[in-house]
């Protein structure tokens, strides 16, 4: 078995010891090899013109007209005091009467679930959570008495939102009640606004296999996209009858 040796990149001196077998080495001459030049990376840039051209010279400007809001908004002054004093009043007046409202008040079960969406909604539910989870949780265990003869839409998507929002498993079948002959949601709803929206909101917690709620999402933007002026017009004439 012989051995043929190609080009090695080696440099090796006369008289100058080798790993390699001699017999391998006797045709192969590498003291007059040469090392192996380095590769010279150079910068070049390309161009349409010969010689050097200067590029920001060539470049085009945009003209952008003045800002319409000027900069006047860099320079507001914030009073940070008046956010001092919000933070003690909502610690010492506001907290107290509410959390009176969530555990002493006579108000019914359903009265309070709402108050607890409105806390939800306007960001300051944490500062009761202990509160929220004991009542929750004693509401829950009579959920079938709260929503025996309950016909309102928005009361049954709030108490429906809230419940799941704190990891209560509250049955979508609850809006059961709320469909027509042909297993959909009635016609007659259309035109209960605030029960709709309500329904709408609360959907975004089902499940994949929860199909009314997934009409729900269909069937109100169904309903109110395309006709956003007209929507407008009735959410108002609804919101200014009940406030």
């Amino acid at each position: 078995m012989g051995f043929v040796l190609k080009t090695l990149p080696l440099c090796l001196k006369p008289n100058t010891p080798s790993l390699f077998p001699s017999h391998l080495l006797q045709n192969n001459s590498f003291s007059s090899m040469k090392p192996a030049k380095h590769d010279v990376l150079l910068r070049v840039r390309a161009t349409t013109e010969r010689g050097s051209v200067d590029l920001e010279s060539t470049r085009p400007l945009a003209n952008f007209p003045p800002s319409f809001w000027g900069d006047h908004f860099l320079s507001i002054q914030v009073d940070e005091s008046g956010f001092d004093a919000l933070a003690v009043e909502i610690e010492s007046t506001m907290q107290p009467k509410v959390r009176e409202m969530l555990l002493f008040s006579e108000s019914c079960d359903k009265e309070r679930i709402r108050l607890i969406h409105l806390l939800i909604s306007l960001g300051i539910a944490h500062y009761y959570e202990e509160e929220i989870e004991e009542l929750l949780n004693q509401a829950f265990k009579k959920l079938d008495a709260l929503i025996e003869d309950e016909d309102d839409l928005e009361t049954m998507a709030i108490m429906f939102e809230v419940f799941r929002l704190y990891r209560h498993k509250m049955s979508c079948d609850v809006f059961d009640r709320f469909k027509g002959e042909d297993g959909k949601l009635k016609e007659s709803l259309g035109t209960d606004i605030r029960g709709m929206l309500q329904l709408y909101e609360a959907a975004h917690l089902g499940a994949p296999s929860e199909d009314i709620l997934d009409e729900a999402l269909r069937g109100t933007i169904g309903r109110y996209t395309g006709r956003s002026a007209e929507f407008h017009k009735e959410t108002l004439g609804v919101l200014g009858k009940e406030y």
